[in-house]
């Protein structure tokens, strides 16, 4: 599989970088984000709100997080996802979410912590070793 991730028939590229690429996978569908490697805290909230206006053009509720690469995120930067961005992002639709955790132990302890912080009625959170386990789960919530 390469680093785009599924090949979608639709859709969009919101933002591709060395770090990060956001697309709307029309054939999902869902908001898809790949994280490639580290971003620095800037670059990290830019491609968050960059996530919401995605949901948002999309009347999206999914969303596919491919975490495999994913590096440390700082604690500034969790506490402004946990508090700011999450409740934003529910707001623009976003209720289900799949996450194929990253290979670092760190990593993996940083998104469960994010993640156990994030989870709600009205949004689910489950995590998956591969895109493939990922995507099957998601297509199957409404």
């Amino acid at each position: 599989m390469s680093d785009q991730g599924p090949v979608s028939k639709g859709g969009k590229v919101y933002l591709d970088t060395p770090y990060v690429l956001v697309r709307w996978d029309a054939d999902g569908p869902w908001i898809y984000v790949k994280w490639k490697a580290w971003a620095n805290s800037t670059e990290y909230r830019a491609a968050q709100e960059v996530i919401i206006l995605a949901f948002r053009e999309n009347h999206a509720s999914r969303n596919l997080i491919d975490s495999t690469d994913r590096r440390v995120v700082s604690d500034d930067d969790q506490k402004w996802l946990v508090e700011n961005w999450m409740p934003r992002a529910a707001a623009a639709g976003r209720r289900w979410t799949a996450i194929v955790m990253p290979k670092s132990a760190l990593g993996r302890t940083i998104a469960e912590n994010i993640d156990n912080h994030g989870r709600s009625k009205r949004n689910v959170i489950e995590h998956f070793e591969t895109v493939e386990a990922a995507s099957a789960w998601l297509s199957t919530v409404n």
